[in-house]
């Protein structure tokens, strides 16, 4: 029973960091919109009524959530397969 837990952690890990991937992509991508039309003139002459501070607190908190994501998709890898192998020698 050991293993198959381990190995279902280690499934969730990876699903977790892939999605953590995917958060750390949507926001470089949006990251590259706010450096397009935010700041400078740019910014003056659309008149985004704040909406470049939302984005960037926008960005910030994807990429901080990216990154506990990715933490805990790492965990659960390196736990699955500590898991697993202490199974394998208990056999």
């Amino acid at each position: 029973m050991g293993q198959v837990n381990g190995y279902l952690k280690i499934l969730v890990g990876l699903g977790l960091i892939l999605g953590a991937l995917g958060g750390y992509l949507e926001s470089k991508e949006l990251q590259e919109k706010h450096d397009v039309f935010c700041g400078g003139i740019m910014e003056a002459l659309l008149d985004w009524n704040g909406n470049c501070e939302e984005l960037r607190t926008y960005i910030t908190t994807i990429e901080i959530i990216s990154i506990i994501v990715g933490i805990i998709g790492i965990l659960s890898v390196v736990s699955g397969n500590n898991e697993v192998e202490n199974s394998k020698k208990i056999e």
